[in-house]
């Protein structure tokens, strides 16, 4: 294994073993997944309009501040750091899940986790590759003028960008619930 992959997944083991050191009386008790939760929201119906707008809100400052980072950090650092933080994300939740509810908890997570997140991720990491590849360039090249005659690439990879966004944000608003819904009542 290279480097970044072994970074890559000691920050999984980081955010498992981070979810450790909480305690069990602080997971259990708080978010959304103890019983308590799991259970209310089995008696409510999702308004998919209004998630929308607050999904929309929540998704658009991570996107922006996401993309401001690739634009002044240096490209590989920025593209080792955004796979190692979904790395430990997906470790701390996926450990969260296990101590609230046991194996169970996974089926839920990652329920709670489809469909949107296969585009956020798609996207988030098609982002980090592309800046990762802007970085490859030289300076003197940039500044002569042949990364202006990119111009539509750029256009192109900032149209799959928005577009993955909006099928992410649509799949969280209208999707998700249907299907977490689903599965809160078979459990």
């Amino acid at each position: 294994m290279e480097k970044e992959q072994w970074t890559i997944l000691l920050a999984f083991l980081a955010g498992c073993i981070l979810t450790n050191l909480f305690g069990k009386d602080l997971l259990t008790t708080y978010g959304v997944l103890n019983e308590y939760f799991l259970s209310q929201y089995s008696y409510h119906a999702v308004d998919g309009n209004r998630l929308l707008c607050h999904i929309f809100a929540e998704r658009g400052r991570a996107a922006f501040t996401i993309f401001l980072l690739g634009r002044v950090m240096p490209e590989k650092l920025f593209s080792i750091l955004v796979k190692s933080v979904a790395a430990a994300s997906c470790g701390f939740l996926l450990a969260v899940s296990v101590v609230n509810l046991g194996i169970k908890g996974i089926v839920i997570c990652i329920c709670a986790l489809l469909p949107q997140w296969l585009f956020y991720f798609a996207v988030l990491f098609y982002y980090a590759n592309c800046v990762r590849e802007r970085g490859y360039q030289s300076v003197g090249e940039f500044y002569r003028g042949v990364a202006s005659q990119r111009m539509p690439d750029h256009l192109m990879r900032g149209a799959v960008l928005v577009f993955g966004m909006i099928l992410g944000i649509l799949m969280e608003a209208y999707v998700n619930p249907v299907l977490l819904g689903f599965v809160v009542q078979l459990f």
